[in-house]
């Protein structure tokens, strides 16, 4: 009598094998464009901690504080609407040496063009735009220095700082092709030093939301491939363009932010939702000639991890928080993770609910003196993209 339940078993454990064997099967690699050479095959495992920073202790792995007992909120300032700039977008702070002060820049609307500006005119909503800077000191007070910097800022935009120079890249479409208005800037001055339009003409690639990183010597611009890769264009610091490449080792969107230590590249962005699985912030490594290391995902319902630090022994990353599904809202968050990218604290910046209509996106941040500068946009309830406006938290970081 328990033969025919033991023979339903023996079938159901083979089906068991049979269906984990196809799960685990590695999906087919798609054909690359000719001009992007092959990504080699993944490692199984994530690669050690790096070999310049002391290990993580062999202990019990670091509690998640609920409280953020790492970070303390001594300031926080809102930066736009200010004068003339009507709102504010795609936020970057920085510390720039020549001047010995912060400096926030970001895409904002104007009633009036400004800087000598003409163009740029947002028809619909009877506005300009244009990308400004307003200057601070260490504490956040306004020094009350501030102006235009460039007349490129249409649509998307994502600008990075080495030392003082700036450099910023403007989504734009010249004779039907999307491609970036590539600048650098003497931040200390604010005299244009490059300034040229370069066009993407691989139909797949995306200009829209650009990163701009600085990896292995050179600066690196990049943007979604298709749906779940990234093209990356190398250039010099002078903005010559050197090489370019995709990667498409594992699934990833754009809004990302890439580090060098020891060596290895660490190039944080977002894994997409999918039916199985939702958004999450993850970190893929890569060897300086590009070779794929791994990857590891960080933390879930999470996006655009835009901004992100080191300082000897912690990785600073700021990202958002986002719900599921469509409609979502997106809530800014600080983590912090030790060497192995063990998650250490993480804290709210904002929180929203869907029902409020609000979300704060876009972050940023700069490590100074033991502070983290976080910056972010944040839109009025239910309002659209005129209504973001700049702000920035500053948090002393303890347990040094």
């Amino acid at each position: 009598m328990n033969s025919p339940k033991f023979l339903q078993k023996l079938i159901g454990v083979i089906l068991a094998i049979v269906f984990l064997a196809g799960c685990g099967a590695p999906a087919a690699t798609p054909t690359l464009p000719p001009t992007f050479p092959p990504p080699p095959p993944p490692l199984p495992t994530f690669p050690p901690p790096l070999p310049t920073v002391p290990p993580p202790p062999t202990s019990a792995p670091p509690t998640v504080s609920t409280v953020g007992s790492l970070f303390k909120l001594v300031n926080e300032v809102e930066v736009t609407p200010s004068g003339n700039y009507l709102n504010a977008d795609f936020v970057r702070i920085a510390y720039v040496p020549g001047r010995d002060r912060f400096v926030v820049t970001f895409n904002t609307m104007l009633s009036q063009p400004e800087g000598g500006c003409t163009g740029s005119f947002d028809g619909f909503l009877r506005l300009y735009r244009e990308y400004a800077y307003k200057e601070y000191t260490a504490d956040m007070v306004e020094t009350g220095k501030a102006s235009i910097v460039s007349c490129h800022a249409t649509s998307d935009t994502g600008g990075f700082f080495i030392g003082n120079d700036f450099y910023l890249a403007s989504a734009e479409i010249h004779d039907n092709v999307d491609g970036w208005n590539l600048a650098k800037f003497n931040a200390v001055t604010w005299a244009s030093l490059v300034d040229y339009y370069y066009p993407l003409t691989d139909s797949s690639m995306h200009a829209a939301d650009p990163t701009v990183a600085f990896v292995n010597g050179q600066v690196d611009i990049s943007s979604v491939y298709g749906d779940n890769a990234t093209h990356h264009n190398f250039f010099t610091t002078d903005l010559q363009f050197v090489s370019k490449r995709l990667l498409s080792d594992t699934p990833h969107i754009g809004f990302s932010s890439m580090i060098t230590l020891g060596g290895i590249t660490y190039f944080l962005s977002s894994r997409p939702e999918t039916g199985e699985a939702p958004w999450a912030v993850i970190v893929m490594q890569y060897d300086p000639s590009w070779t794929y290391l791994g990857v590891k995902t960080l933390i879930e319902h999470a996006a655009t991890p835009q901004g992100l630090a080191f300082d000897g022994t912690r990785f600073y990353v700021a990202y958002t928080e986002r719900t599921d599904g469509f409609p979502f809202s997106e809530n800014v968050h600080l983590a912090a993770f030790d060497t192995s990218w063990n998650l250490i604290d993480d804290i709210a910046l904002t929180n929203y609910t869907l029902q409020d209509q609000t979300s704060s996106i876009h972050p940023w941040l700069v490590l100074r003196d033991n502070r983290l500068y976080v910056s972010y946009s944040q839109n009025a309830p239910a309002g659209g993209i005129e209504t973001l406006q700049a702000y920035v938290k500053v948090y002393d970081v303890s347990g040094k």
